[in-house]
């Protein structure tokens, strides 16, 4: 199974394959392709990374007519090396749907089992993390035991606040939760108290009542694309649109950088 990523610019990927390079350290070559056949003066793929162009108009040569600032796919998850996918699951940099899609290769969190910290497993087809070794129990659950499981999103992903049964689900120091439009941090240990009553044990990070950024919404044309430096919120990210007046790309696609 591949996991594809559309990126903004042949920068935006090679930013994405440095610091994946760095985090492996091992090389990952992206090669520019229609259909994935190589094209001359580039270096082979490896099995890990593949760069192409695709859904473009082709010269009398049968080479993609590339323009100016092209959208690019790339191969960013590999279930055949899955070693070397999971440090970068670890390391927040796979998009939410990313791990969606990944979150069947790994193994279905059980209760009676022994984890260590960072391993990884799948749970209400979401990818959770371990923060904590433990055995596992049944009244444990990832979703619930938020002092042993972190689920496995980027930075800007903010659970929700639930109301702690115990010990195992309390919130640890440091911890950021959304409640009623706010972002609150915990500033204990075992936190169990709702965010927002007791300054001292929550610390509001943001407040609600500060302007929103909008949700994306596809435009149907120029009447309602987006302006040059409109601000919008796609997939739990902020995004500023670099594009110019008349932009209707998704962000993270094309035209979008994000904030």
């Amino acid at each position: 199974m591949n996991i594809w990523r559309k990126f903004e610019s042949e920068q935006a990927f090679t930013d994405w394959h440095e610091q994946s390079k760095q985090l492996l350290e091992m090389p990952i070559v992206g090669v520019r392709a229609s259909d994935g056949v190589p094209q001359p003066d580039k270096q082979q793929t490896t099995d890990y990374t593949a760069l192409t162009y695709r859904d473009l108009e082709v010269d009398s040569d049968g080479f993609p007519i590339i323009p100016e600032t092209p959208p690019l796919d790339a191969v960013v998850a590999d279930d055949t090396i899955i070693d070397q996918v999971s440090v970068l699951v670890r390391a927040d940099m796979m998009l939410p749907e990313e791990l969606a899609a990944l979150a069947n290769v790994y193994p279905a969190w059980q209760a009676g089992e022994a984890v260590a910290v960072d391993d990884l497993r799948s749970y209400g087809d979401m990818l959770w993390k371990a923060t904590q070794a433990h055995t596992t129990q049944a009244d444990w659950q990832p979703d619930v035991a938020v002092s042993l499981w972190a689920r496995a999103a980027p930075p800007d992903v903010i659970p929700e606040w639930r109301q702690p049964l115990g010990s195992h689900d309390a919130y640890p120091v440091g911890y950021v939760v959304t409640r009623n439009g706010n972002l609150y941090e915990s500033l204990i240990d075992a936190n169990v108290w709702e965010p927002g009553t007791d300054p001292s044990l929550w610390a509001l990070v943001a407040d609600s009542s500060e302007p929103t950024i909008p949700q994306w919404v596809q435009p149907t044309g120029g009447h309602d694309a987006y302006a040059a430096g409109a601000e919008v919120m796609h997939n739990g990210t902020h995004w500023v649109n670099t594009h110019g007046d008349g932009n209707a790309w998704e962000p993270g696609v094309f035209g979008w950088s994000p904030v």
